[in-house]
């Protein structure tokens, strides 16, 4: 198997929106992201995607969720998500 970068191909996308939920509601990390390869062209990356960050639903405030993932042209790309709680 070869591994290689084709850096030919623009770099992957990551598809996630800001959310607001109530307090004491349930919130899905991946509900609602996904991510391509290639500029939103290419293959899906959705199961490539990490993430980083900690919410309390219990805590009203703004909450930071970043994710990540690496494209075959060997960059990894990244988006920052608020969640918001709210009473």
């Amino acid at each position: 198997m070869i591994n290689y970068n084709d850096t030919n191909l623009a770099n992957a996308v990551i598809y996630a929106e800001n959310k607001t939920l109530t307090s004491g509601g349930s919130f899905v990390f991946m509900e609602g992201v996904s991510a391509k390869d290639d500029g939103g062209n290419g293959k899906d990356l959705t199961k490539k995607v990490t993430l980083s960050g900690i919410i309390n639903t219990k805590v009203p405030g703004k909450y930071i969720i970043h994710y990540k993932v690496k494209g075959k042209n060997g960059n990894t790309v990244s988006k920052d998500v608020i969640i918001t709680v709210v009473q």
